[in-house]
Formats: C-alpha cells, structure tokens, sequence
C-alpha cells in the first residue's frame, strides 16, 4: 500500500546522472535555505549507505551471490527504509526534497545485471513519482577519467575504461527511458565547472518550486 505523500507545498527533486557526473558533489554544494529544503546527498551516515553495495565492497561480494529473490528484497529494503524514515516525513511536512539518484541507478543496473527477481521492479516503481529530475548529463568516458577507483557496480568484466564505459551507456539509457514520462531536464556538463554546474542546477530548482506555488 502506497503512503500518501500529499501536500501542496512539498516537492520531490531527483538528481541522476551516471556514476562519475558529480551528483554528490554538486548536492553537497547546493545553497537551499535548510528549513525550506532537504538535500540528501550519498553520505556515510544516511540509513540507505548501511545497505550501499556500490560503496561497500564486501557487501557488494555478498549481495552479486544472493538468490534473486533475496537479492531483490535487500536492495529494496535499504530504500524503502531512507523513503520511509526520511523522505515521506519531509513530504509530509511540507518540504522540498532533493535526493541523488532515488532509486533510478539502481533499477538502472539491476535490469543491465538481471540478477535480481522481478518484484525489485515492482517494488521500486510503487515509490512516489518525483516532481522534476535533473539529469547531469557527461560523456562515460570523462566520468571514468574523473573516478579516483572503480568498484564493480560500476561496469561489467574487468575494471577498465572500456567496460565502464559501456556499462554507464547501458545505465544512461535504461535511466532516460524511464524517466521519459516525468518532467525532467537533461543538463549537459561537459564544458561547464563545477561551481558552472551547480549554480545551473541550484537556478533549475529554484524555477521549478516557484513555478508551482500556489497564488
């Protein structure tokens, strides 16, 4: 069952983007006033990071043997938790939230890996339907060159540029086709810094929640 997550102030803001785009970075840099919005960037003391298998290596080990089923039911567990635990309260209060990735790059691997049981899909698609996603957009092949290491959720075979490359291909397009039927705005960064880059995105969300207040 669906918890509702209605309010007419509140707003769910996805950034997404390959591994290597710079979401973390950028969310972490981002000048929201705190008591009008909530950033969740990818960091070591958020409950989801106690289930991240792209950070934790040995976790990463244990979860690649998991039956599917089980497998499924793990990875959706550790984003449930943060929906449930984090995001939802902050809907409800009225909040805007800004969250890297949601669950797109996971869903986006899981279909490349085909490990997992269909009902991860089920599950993860159930979650409420974010309000705008950004999409940073930047070649594979210059995240790869910005990746201090590689860890295996990250590409398929062996860890070298041409496989990452592949993989985040694969992951860029399994993430723009789901998204395709939600508001959403692909920002290219190839030329841009990162200070260029987050005051772009910091513009986009700003236009976004002003665009739909209440008059």
């Amino acid at each position: 069952m669906k918890t509702s997550s209605k309010n007419s102030s509140s707003k769910l803001i996805v950034l997404t983007g390959i591994d290597g785009s710079g979401k973390t970075s950028i969310l972490k840099r981002l000048s929201l006033h705190p008591e009008r919005y909530l950033i969740i960037p990818e960091k070591k003391d958020t409950i989801k990071s106690s289930f991240n298998i792209r950070k934790n290596k040995r976790l990463g080990k244990i979860v690649q043997s998991l039956p599917s089923k089980t497998r499924a039911l793990f990875i959706a567990s550790g984003i449930f938790i943060e929906y449930e635990a984090i995001i939802l309260p902050s809907l409800l209060s009225g909040k805007v939230v800004i969250c890297n990735s949601y669950y797109y790059n996971i869903y986006a691997k899981e279909k490349i890996y085909g490990k997992a049981d269909k009902i991860l899909y089920e599950f993860l698609s159930s979650l409420r339907k974010p309000d705008f996603i950004i999409f940073i957009d930047i070649p594979p092949e210059k995240a790869y060159e910005r990746k201090t290491y590689l860890n295996p959720y990250e590409y398929i075979g062996k860890p070298n540029k041409y496989n990452f490359s592949k993989f985040q291909r694969e992951v860029r397009s399994i993430i723009l086709e789901t998204i395709s039927e939600i508001p959403h705005k692909i920002l290219n960064i190839s030329a841009l810094s990162l200070v260029e880059v987050t005051k772009a995105v910091n513009k986009i969300i700003l236009s976004e929640v002003c665009k739909h207040k209440e008059p």
